[in-house]
C-alpha cells in the first residue's frame, strides 16, 4: 500500500487488490492498525510529501502531480489540513 498509494487510491481499490470486500478490509485493518485505512492512507502521502519536501529537489507543483494530487492547490489543502502548515512554509523550515 504504502508503494501504491497516490491521491487518487480509493479503499475500493485497495479491497480489490487484497481480493476482500471495503467493509472486510476496512474492519481488518482498524482491528489491526488502530486506525482507519483513510487514516493510514492520509498518513503516508503526508510523510512521502514531507520527504520531498525536504529534499527541495522539486516545486510542489511537482510534487503534488507526482503524489496524484490533481492541482497544486488541492495538495497544499490536504497538506495544510494534515499538518497544519502550507508545504510553502514546511519547507521553508526544514532549512
Amino acid at each position: 500500500m504504502r508503494v501504491r498509494a497516490n491521491a487518487g487510491t480509493t479503499v475500493e481499490e485497495l479491497a480489490e487488490v487484497a481480493g476482500r470486500s471495503y467493509d472486510r478490509l476496512s474492519r481488518e485493518f482498524r482491528r489491526d492498525f488502530g486506525r482507519t485505512l483513510k487514516e493510514f492512507l492520509a498518513a503516508e502521502l503526508c510523510r512521502r510529501a514531507e520527504s520531498r519536501l525536504r529534499r527541495g529537489d522539486l516545486s510542489i507543483k511537482e510534487i503534488a502531480a507526482e503524489l496524484g494530487f490533481g492541482s497544486e492547490f488541492y495538495f497544499s489543502r490536504f497538506f495544510r489540513r494534515h499538518t497544519g502548515m502550507a508545504p510553502r512554509d514546511y519547507r521553508q523550515s526544514r532549512f
